[in-house]
């Protein structure tokens, strides 16, 4: 009969774990981690086999929280895989874990042995293993690969339970066709030992979340009680940081108060250049209401920053020192004027630009003051802008261009996007379904496209990657948290159930 003593929602697990090391000292004891989502005849060989090596067998299962392997997932609930696990013989006790990775129990359990299925024994899938495998050394433990048959929980998920549309199922399988998990991710470690410079306008996206009254008793306005308050780094800051989960070097040529900057001292491989200490950062606050982050209200503390011919001077000069591609991040915020904007038109270095259009410049920053860039990533209402046409669609933007080679992305939201690159068309659906906030996630498609084409990636696998990465940006607030890349090589790898 399973022992259940284990199974439990609390912190205070990991007393248990300590008191079951102590209680067990002459008994072999074996771990086995992971979601466990649906469970397959494959899970139940896994659990077989290891029993048959240890006395007792603990699985330790990763919390709700945890788990990101794209929307939809898990299948089903902590609360459901833990029942389920229960009553399976060879497991003898369950521990809910509430961590991405098993290095925490490894630590507190101190197991003889830690299991792991034979899709383990070529790749470290999700980049945790080797420091998995760290500890459980440290702690005189072995590690084992059972030798149960491979089974996909993934490709089991999209057959039977997913509600994937013709869309994404047609990207899937064309990105199957042409590449297997292990050649993209042997694809996006190959930039870690890559350069790029990223020059723009820094943000401080600022937070209010307030309880809604109702209306003021003597005028038509809305009543709030303030109850916290939260500050993001955005703008260019955050899109450096983006950058910086995927290559060696960031340099980032910006602007602002070094103390409002300090965020970025923990990412050592950014390198910012400030042009200007003095200038003001603009402050983005928006008031949402906490109970369904609902965005009631945003205040800008100014439009435009004003940038002496000395400041631009000094741009200019460090502009012409770069060596590479640039990456554009043009808020409208004055930066991208007069001499600065004539010396990147001039400039015959890579250039790929975002021109991004809000409240503050609307119909006044267009992507059409920039000149002959390898490449614009532009969302639909800035595309709309520029070509000056209301009901868009992607031939406008081709036939604008004429006979102009100009590579471009046509970002459409909820409905994905259209990379034009080389005169031919790759579409990717969105990946998102359960969005709690697109603050960014334009930016994020941007960057990521941005280094995956100058890095001469297959034009489908960047427009895939590129939505996917956004898809994972759009599940928390505003640039609250960056999108790592053993994360979004998590959701590709399950997606594509390799």
């Amino acid at each position: 009969m399973v022992e259940n003593s284990l199974i439990m929602k609390e912190i205070k697990g990991k007393r248990q774990l300590i008191n079951l090391r102590d209680e067990f000292k002459l008994k072999n004891l074996g771990l086995c981690h992971g979601s466990f989502d649906i469970i397959h005849l494959g899970h139940l060989n896994h659990f077989k086999e290891a029993k048959s090596k240890v006395d007792k067998l603990i699985v330790s299962v990763t919390a709700d929280k945890y788990i990101d392997k794209g929307d939809g997932r898990p299948f089903n609930n902590e609360e459901k895989r833990i029942k389920f696990l229960n009553h399976i013989k060879e497991v003898d006790y369950i521990y809910l874990d509430r961590s991405n990775h098993a290095v925490n129990i490894i630590n507190t359990l101190k197991p003889d042995f830690y299991f792991k299925g034979i899709d383990y024994k070529k790749k470290d899938i999700g980049g945790n293993l080797n420091k998995e495998i760290s500890a459980l050394k440290k702690n005189k433990g072995k590690f084992y690969i059972t030798n149960s048959k491979k089974y996909s929980s993934t490709k089991i998920f999209q057959n039977v339970f997913s509600n994937l549309d013709k869309e994404h199922k047609e990207i899937l399988n064309r990105i199957s066709k042409k590449f297997n998990f292990e050649k993209i991710k042997n694809l996006l470690e190959t930039l870690k030992n890559k350069e790029i410079t990223i020059i723009g306008e820094p943000i401080i996206d600022s937070y209010q979340y307030c309880t809604l009254v109702g209306l003021t008793s003597k005028d038509p306005a809305i009543s709030t009680i303030i109850k916290d308050s939260d500050s993001y780094l955005g703008g260019v800051i955050s899109n450096a940081i983006v950058a910086s989960q995927f290559l060696k070097t960031v340099n980032l040529i910006t602007y602002g108060k070094s103390k409002k900057l300090n965020g970025l001292k923990k990412f050592k491989n950014i390198k910012v250049i400030n042009i200007s200490n003095n200038k003001k950062i603009q402050l983005k606050t928006r008031f949402i209401n906490e109970n369904r982050l609902e965005k009631l209200l945003q205040v800008t503390n100014f439009k435009k920053n004003y940038f002496s011919e000395f400041e631009r001077d000094k741009a200019i000069k460090i502009l012409s020192n770069i060596k590479g591609s640039l990456i554009v991040c043009d808020y409208g915020l004055g930066f991208f004027e007069k001499t600065v904007l004539k010396n990147m038109n001039k400039s015959k270095i890579k250039k790929y630009v975002n021109v991004q259009t809000n409240s503050l410049n609307l119909g006044v920053n267009l992507f059409s003051k920039y000149s002959k860039p390898n490449y614009f990533s532009l969302d639909v209402k800035e595309w709309q802008l520029g070509i000056k046409i209301d009901d868009i669609n992607i031939d406008n933007v081709i036939n604008f261009f004429g006979k102009k080679e100009q590579n471009f992305s046509y970002t459409m939201g909820k409905k994905g996007s259209i990379l034009y690159y080389k005169k031919k068309i790759y579409k990717s659906p969105a990946f998102a379904k359960n969005v709690v906030d697109v603050t960014g996630c334009g930016d994020a498609y941007f960057i990521i496209s941005s280094i995956l084409l100058d890095n001469k990636f297959d034009p489908d696998l960047s427009v895939f990657i590129s939505n996917m990465y956004a898809a994972l940006y759009s599940k928390f607030l505003a640039n609250s948290k960056t999108v790592d890349k053993n994360t979004l090589l998590r959701s590709i790898r399950n997606f594509l159930g390799d």
